[in-house]
């Protein structure tokens, strides 16, 4: 993956760099929620469906559905972790099978690994 900081700004991807350069990857992301990367690719949440995306193409796999209220997302330990509603899930990043790690998460405001 190139290094870079990656952002979706009014449904396009782009990859940004310290300098403040930024190149257009790909269209088509106007419903993201939510982004991380883990392994090499990026898993974005778009109109509730967790994609695996390639981040020098912009080419991508869609893993799941159903994804509804997505905010936050990370990844650690090989796995995705996405906040949906109250509902903190761990994803499978291959093949975005998923289960309920915690609930009651009434009024999140950041999630971040470490």
């Amino acid at each position: 993956m190139s290094k870079g900081i990656y952002i979706v700004e009014n449904g396009t991807l782009y990859r940004a760099t310290e300098d403040g350069q930024y190149t257009e990857i790909c269209g088509g992301w106007s419903k993201t929620t939510a982004m991380t990367s883990l392994n090499g690719f990026l898993y974005m949440v778009d109109n509730t469906i967790l994609y695996k995306t390639n981040p020098e193409s912009g080419e991508y796999t869609e893993l799941t559905s159903s994804w509804t209220d997505v905010r936050f997302m990370t990844a650690w330990n090989g796995k995705l972790f996405i906040l949906s509603g109250s509902v903190l899930y761990s994803a499978d990043p291959e093949t975005g099978v998923y289960e309920e790690i915690s609930g009651s998460w009434n009024v999140p405001m950041a999630i971040a690994t470490v």
